[in-house]
Protein backbone atom coordinates (compact mmCIF):
# COMPACT_ATOMS: atom_id res chain seq x y z
CA UNK A 1 0.00 0.00 0.00
CA UNK A 2 1.04 2.99 -0.96
CA UNK A 3 0.01 7.12 0.02
CA UNK A 4 0.09 10.06 -2.17
CA UNK A 5 0.63 13.39 -1.26
CA UNK A 6 -0.04 16.23 -3.56
CA UNK A 7 1.65 20.01 -2.88
CA UNK A 8 -0.69 21.30 -5.20
CA UNK A 9 -4.32 20.36 -3.29
CA UNK A 10 -5.32 18.41 -5.68
CA UNK A 11 -7.13 14.82 -5.03
CA UNK A 12 -4.71 11.82 -5.40
CA UNK A 13 -5.34 9.17 -2.82
CA UNK A 14 -3.50 5.84 -2.21
CA UNK A 15 -2.70 2.31 -4.61
CA UNK A 16 -2.30 -0.67 -3.90
CA UNK A 17 0.67 -2.95 -5.75
CA UNK A 18 0.04 -6.11 -5.89
CA UNK A 19 2.83 -8.18 -8.12
CA UNK A 20 0.36 -10.46 -10.33
CA UNK A 21 -2.60 -7.93 -10.64
CA UNK A 22 -0.33 -4.27 -10.95
CA UNK A 23 -1.22 -0.93 -9.26
CA UNK A 24 -5.10 -0.27 -8.00
CA UNK A 25 -5.44 3.15 -7.27
CA UNK A 26 -7.89 4.81 -4.63
CA UNK A 27 -9.06 8.47 -4.71
CA UNK A 28 -9.27 10.44 -1.61
CA UNK A 29 -11.94 13.44 -1.54
CA UNK A 30 -10.25 17.08 -2.37
CA UNK A 31 -8.31 18.36 0.33
CA UNK A 32 -7.52 15.38 2.11
CA UNK A 33 -3.97 14.36 1.14
CA UNK A 34 -3.43 11.13 2.48
CA UNK A 35 0.47 9.79 3.90
CA UNK A 36 -0.46 6.52 5.86
CA UNK A 37 -2.50 3.62 4.97
CA UNK A 38 -4.23 1.33 7.22
CA UNK A 39 -5.76 -1.65 5.47
CA UNK A 40 -7.96 -3.70 7.09
CA UNK A 41 -9.90 -7.38 6.03
CA UNK A 42 -12.28 -6.85 3.75
CA UNK A 43 -11.00 -4.21 1.35
CA UNK A 44 -11.92 -1.97 4.66
CA UNK A 45 -8.85 0.82 5.60
CA UNK A 46 -8.22 3.72 7.77
CA UNK A 47 -5.99 6.39 5.78
CA UNK A 48 -4.49 9.09 7.82
CA UNK A 49 -4.65 12.44 6.28
CA UNK A 50 -2.38 16.09 7.23
CA UNK A 51 -6.01 17.15 8.44
CA UNK A 52 -8.19 14.05 9.38
CA UNK A 53 -8.57 10.39 9.71
CA UNK A 54 -10.53 8.53 6.50
CA UNK A 55 -12.70 5.30 6.88
CA UNK A 56 -13.14 3.36 3.80
CA UNK A 57 -15.80 0.58 4.05
CA UNK A 58 -15.21 -1.06 0.62
CA UNK A 59 -18.04 1.09 -0.51
CA UNK A 60 -18.08 4.65 0.78
CA UNK A 61 -15.93 6.98 3.11
CA UNK A 62 -16.59 8.20 6.90
CA UNK A 63 -14.04 11.23 7.86
CA UNK A 64 -13.05 11.91 11.14
CA UNK A 65 -11.90 15.41 11.90
CA UNK A 66 -11.98 18.68 13.69
CA UNK A 67 -15.69 19.43 12.87
CA UNK A 68 -17.22 16.00 13.85
CA UNK A 69 -14.72 14.50 16.30
CA UNK A 70 -13.66 14.88 19.42
CA UNK A 71 -10.18 16.94 18.04
CA UNK A 72 -11.40 20.64 18.25
CA UNK A 73 -8.60 21.73 20.07
CA UNK A 74 -5.55 19.68 17.73
CA UNK A 75 -4.01 20.58 14.54
CA UNK A 76 -3.40 17.44 13.02
CA UNK A 77 -2.91 13.68 12.97
CA UNK A 78 0.78 12.08 13.03
CA UNK A 79 0.58 8.65 12.92
CA UNK A 80 -2.16 5.98 13.72
CA UNK A 81 -1.98 2.22 14.22
CA UNK A 82 -4.24 -0.54 14.40
CA UNK A 83 -5.15 -2.73 17.52
CA UNK A 84 -5.58 -6.52 17.36
CA UNK A 85 -9.89 -6.21 17.92
CA UNK A 86 -9.55 -3.45 14.99
CA UNK A 87 -9.51 -0.57 16.81
CA UNK A 88 -7.92 3.13 15.55
CA UNK A 89 -4.94 4.60 17.51
CA UNK A 90 -4.14 8.09 15.88
CA UNK A 91 -1.26 10.21 18.22
CA UNK A 92 -2.60 14.41 17.31
CA UNK A 93 -0.36 17.28 17.89
CA UNK A 94 -0.48 18.51 21.01
CA UNK A 95 0.49 15.59 22.61
CA UNK A 96 -2.31 13.70 22.77
CA UNK A 97 -3.55 9.68 21.36
CA UNK A 98 -7.12 8.76 20.38
CA UNK A 99 -8.87 5.82 20.66
CA UNK A 100 -11.65 4.61 18.30
CA UNK A 101 -13.11 1.18 18.83
CA UNK A 102 -16.14 1.67 15.91
CA UNK A 103 -18.12 3.64 17.86
CA UNK A 104 -16.80 6.03 20.57
CA UNK A 105 -13.72 7.81 20.69
CA UNK A 106 -11.07 7.81 23.84
CA UNK A 107 -8.86 10.96 24.35
CA UNK A 108 -5.62 10.46 26.16
CA UNK A 109 -3.64 13.42 27.23
CA UNK A 110 -1.85 14.95 30.33
CA UNK A 111 -4.91 15.07 32.26
CA UNK A 112 -4.96 10.73 32.05
CA UNK A 113 -1.68 9.49 31.42
CA UNK A 114 1.56 9.79 33.42
CA UNK A 115 3.01 11.93 30.87
CA UNK A 116 1.91 13.41 27.90
CA UNK A 117 3.14 11.68 24.61
CA UNK A 118 5.13 13.97 22.63
CA UNK A 119 6.09 11.71 20.00
CA UNK A 120 5.01 11.45 16.47
CA UNK A 121 4.60 7.70 16.36
CA UNK A 122 1.99 5.23 17.82
CA UNK A 123 2.50 1.19 17.68
CA UNK A 124 0.10 -1.68 18.81
CA UNK A 125 1.87 -5.27 19.10
CA UNK A 126 0.09 -8.63 18.53
CA UNK A 127 -0.88 -8.82 22.38
CA UNK A 128 -3.24 -5.50 22.07
CA UNK A 129 -0.64 -2.80 23.74
CA UNK A 130 -0.44 0.21 22.62
CA UNK A 131 2.81 2.43 22.54
CA UNK A 132 4.28 5.56 22.12
CA UNK A 133 6.69 7.83 23.32
CA UNK A 134 7.63 11.19 25.01
CA UNK A 135 11.44 12.08 23.94
CA UNK A 136 13.58 9.50 25.70
CA UNK A 137 10.64 7.22 27.74
CA UNK A 138 8.40 4.96 26.16
CA UNK A 139 4.77 5.06 26.94
CA UNK A 140 2.63 1.79 27.10
CA UNK A 141 -0.72 1.47 27.57
CA UNK A 142 -2.57 -2.24 29.15
CA UNK A 143 -5.96 -1.49 28.31
CA UNK A 144 -6.36 -0.07 31.75
CA UNK A 145 -3.38 2.20 32.72
CA UNK A 146 -0.37 3.65 30.46
CA UNK A 147 3.20 2.92 31.78
CA UNK A 148 6.22 5.04 31.77
CA UNK A 149 9.59 2.86 31.04
CA UNK A 150 12.73 4.33 31.02
CA UNK A 151 15.56 3.62 28.25
CA UNK A 152 18.44 3.14 29.94
CA UNK A 153 21.46 3.91 27.93
CA UNK A 154 19.81 6.21 25.43
CA UNK A 155 21.90 9.48 24.77
CA UNK A 156 20.87 12.45 26.48
CA UNK A 157 19.56 14.56 23.45
CA UNK A 158 18.44 11.01 21.57
CA UNK A 159 14.40 10.69 20.66
CA UNK A 160 12.60 7.43 20.24
CA UNK A 161 11.01 8.05 16.95
CA UNK A 162 9.83 4.66 15.89
CA UNK A 163 9.07 1.27 16.76
CA UNK A 164 8.27 -2.17 15.69
CA UNK A 165 8.01 -5.62 16.78
CA UNK A 166 9.43 -8.63 15.37
CA UNK A 167 7.64 -10.83 13.36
Amino acid sequence: WMAFYDNNSDPVGFARYDALEGFSTFQTPSGYDAFEVLPLPAGRRWVVATNALGYFDGAGWTWYNFNNGPFLQFEGFLDAAIDPTGGLWSILLHDTIAHFDGANWTIFDSSNMPLKASGTWVMADAAGHIFSSNSTKLLRYDGFNWQVIPVPGLPANAYLNAMTQDA
